[in-house]
């Protein structure tokens, strides 16, 4: 009976370590794809701010288009014209009998094979972007991509912890986003992108114990609500937005673990960040977009 009971117990103690196991690694794969899913957020909520100025984090873009290949230099041109139209005749219908034989009889093969694709680097620079002319059709295609993933979010931050008014908070703003960005109200969507941001950090306060993870979010967030405000020409609150940005990365900056792995990183936010700190006395909307696109690059290598 003794005996009995010992096998019992061990049976019973092997059935938790695998439940508690169990549990752990469910635990460890919702933390992961909770920060993917935050990840996704932070990214795509800044893209579409960037694209309501026409900002890029890149310098240079590539543009490629179809050009014919009997595009002539105008020597060749002329050489050309001095064809008889009865030569001309001959060549065409010579070309006609080529591309018929290539291309199995199909008329459009020839003028396909007749083209090639060329690509062009092209500088992309704040001062020469018409930040007037929106692309609203890709932003509107954007928000909606980011409303039914959205969806699936809610349910792992409910499962992570997260508050859930804090979620309905995030649920009713991107709604009013919508409807603004539909609308194409620029002003307001800049400053309701914005505040959908902020509450990025707050849903990681509930769920992570990362704090140099949680103050650099928390500094991106303060740098993204003064963006949103220079179309409204507020300079007063960009900068106080501003300094509670330089609040929050003392935070990282006071962790002396942190430092001594990414110092030259954390550095050259620090010194973005204080460039970007002093153009809000100009009261240009230029400078500024330029010192924002520096610091958000730093900021994204820490």
């Amino acid at each position: 009976m003794r005996l009995k009971n010992i096998y019992l117990s061990i049976f019973l103690l092997l059935i938790i370590f695998i439940l508690s196991g169990c549990n752990n690694s469910e635990t460890k794969n919702l933390d992961a794809k909770v920060n993917e899913e935050i990840n996704y957020m932070s990214v795509n909520l800044i893209s579409m701010l960037n694209k309501l100025n026409n900002i890029s984090f890149e310098n240079y873009y590539v543009t490629t288009e179809e050009v014919s290949k009997d595009s002539n230099p105008s020597s060749e041109q002329e050489s050309n014209s001095m064809q008889s139209s009865t030569e001309k005749n001959e060549e065409d219908k010579s070309k006609n009998s080529n591309q018929n034989e290539v291309g199995g009889g199909e008329s459009d093969g020839g003028q396909q094979d007749n083209k090639i694709s060329v690509s062009t680097i092209k500088s992309k620079r704040i001062l020469s972007e018409d930040r007037n002319n929106v692309n609203w059709t890709t932003i509107k295609n954007d928000i909606e991509s980011f409303y039914f993933t959205w969806n699936s979010t809610i349910i792992d931050l409910y499962k992570i912890g997260v508050n859930n008014q804090d979620i309905l908070n995030f649920s009713s703003k991107l709604d009013e986003t919508v409807v603004n960005i539909k609308n194409e109200n620029k002003t307001e969507a800049l400053r309701l992108l914005s505040e959908l941001y902020s509450i990025i950090p707050i849903f990681m306060n509930s769920y992570s114990s990362d704090n140099n993870n949680i103050n650099i979010q928390l500094t991106r967030s303060y740098v993204l609500n003064a963006y949103a405000l220079v179309e409204k020409n507020d300079w007063n609150t960009i900068n106080d937005q501003i300094k509670k940005a330089e609040e929050a990365f003392n935070n990282v900056m006071s962790d002396v673990n942190f430092i001594n792995q990414k110092n030259y990183n954390v550095n050259k936010t620090y010194v973005s960040l204080k460039e970007l700190q002093n153009s809000v006395s100009l009261n240009d909307p230029d400078v500024f977009y330029i010192k924002y696109k520096t610091f958000m690059g730093e900021i994204n290598l820490l």
